[in-house]
C-alpha cells in the first residue's frame, strides 16, 4: 500500500517529504479510526485486522494517515463529484466480491457506535441465515458475492474474476438457463438488502456500484422491482448510470423517493420478465474490468 502511495504522489509530482500533507487509506472491514487498525469483518484480508495499518504507512510515507472504510470513502466520492451530487442523505452499495454500504445522513458520514454501519454483507434476510454457519462473509455476501454468484453458475469456470463475469453475463445474454437463474436469484436479494437500507435510512438516492449492475440494466431493472415493491408507497424508481461522473466505476443510481409514474415499469412476473429480458436484449449489460 505504501509503495501505490508512492507511485501516486510521484505521478502527480508532488515532493514527498516537503508537501504532502496527509494521506487516506480505504480498508474493506470495520475499521477503528482512532486506533488506526481494522478491527473485523474483513475476510479476505484476515492477517490485516488488528495491524498497527496507519502507524506503519505513516512510517513510510512521512505523512499522517487518515483510515477509513473503503465504501464510506466511495459515499463521499459520489457526493463531492459524482453520482450523489446534491443529495446529502444517500447511501452507496458496493457489489463485487465484498458486500458493504457506505451512509451519508445530513451530508455527514454515518459509521454507528461501533464502525459497523453499513455493514451489510452480514444481514440476516431469512430463518436459515440465522442458524446457518456463514463465517467471517456473512449471509448476504455468502450469496450474492460476484465469486459465489459465479460458482453457482458453473463452479468449474475458468479464468479470472473478472473474465469469468463477462462469461457469466454473456451466457445470460445467450439464455443459458443457469446464468438466468443465478443472476436472477442474486438480483432478488439484492433488492431486498436495498430495500431494508432503504427504509431504515430513508436516503433521497441509492447508488449502486459493482459488474452486475454498472450500465443500469436488466440486473439493475430486476434490483429495483423488488426494492420498489417493498418500499411503502414507492412503487416505482429510477435509475440511471453514473458512467459520465466516474468517481465509482461502473456505478448506478435509483431514487427511492421518485414520485409514482416516472418510469416505465413492465408488467407481469416480475423475476420472468427479466429472465426474458436478460435473453433478449444483445446489449452489454455491465461492465466487469477492473
Amino acid at each position: 500500500m505504501s509503495e501505490q502511495v508512492r507511485t501516486l504522489v510521484s505521478e502527480a509530482r508532488v515532493p514527498c517529504r516537503r508537501l504532502l500533507l496527509a494521506v487516506t487509506a480505504g480498508l474493506p472491514g470495520a475499521v477503528d479510526r482512532e486506533g488506526g487498525t481494522v478491527v473485523g469483518l474483513m475476510p479476505g484480508f484476515r492477517s490485516w485486522e488488528n495491524l498497527p495499518v496507519r502507524a506503519s504507512l505513516e512510517r513510510r510515507v512521512g505523512a499522517p494517515v487518515v483510515l477509513e472504510n473503503d465504501v464510506n470513502l466511495a459515499v463521499l466520492g459520489e457526493h463531492w463529484r459524482g453520482a450523489a451530487q446534491g443529495h446529502d442523505t444517500c447511501v452507496f452499495i458496493s457489489l463485487g466480491v465484498g458486500i458493504g454500504a457506505g451512509i451519508l445522513i445530513g451530508g455527514e458520514l454515518h459509521r454507528g457506535h461501533n464502525s459497523l454501519a453499513g455493514e451489510i454483507a452480514v444481514m440476516c434476510m431469512a430463518p436459515e441465515s440465522v442458524t446457518g454457519d456463514f463465517g467471517s462473509r456473512g449471509w448476504l455476501e455468502t450469496l450474492v458475492g460476484i465469486d459465489s454468484i459465479i460458482h453457482r453458475w458453473r463452479p468449474d469456470a475458468p479464468g479470472d474474476l473478472p473474465g469469468q463475469a463477462r462469461a457469466l453475463l454473456q451466457a445470460a445474454r445467450a439464455g443459458d438457463a443457469a446464468a438466468l437463474r443465478a443472476l436472477g436469484d442474486a438480483a432478488t436479494l439484492i433488492g431486498m438488502a436495498a430495500a431494508h437500507v432503504s427504509l431504515v435510512i430513508d436516503p433521497s438516492l441509492l447508488v449502486l456500484s459493482g459488474p452486475l449492475v454498472g450500465d443500469g440494466g436488466e440486473v439493475l431493472e430486476r434490483v429495483r422491482a423488488v426494492a420498489s415493491g417493498v418500499i411503502p408507497g414507492r412503487r416505482r424508481s429510477c435509475a440511471r448510470s453514473s458512467a459520465s461522473a466516474r468517481c465509482s466505476r461502473g456505478a448506478s443510481s435509483w431514487r427511492p423517493r421518485k414520485p409514482a409514474g416516472a418510469c416505465a415499469s413492465g408488467s407481469g412476473s416480475p423475476g420472468n420478465q427479466t429472465r426474458e429480458s436478460l435473453a433478449a436484449e444483445p446489449r452489454q449489460l455491465a461492465d466487469v474490468l477492473a
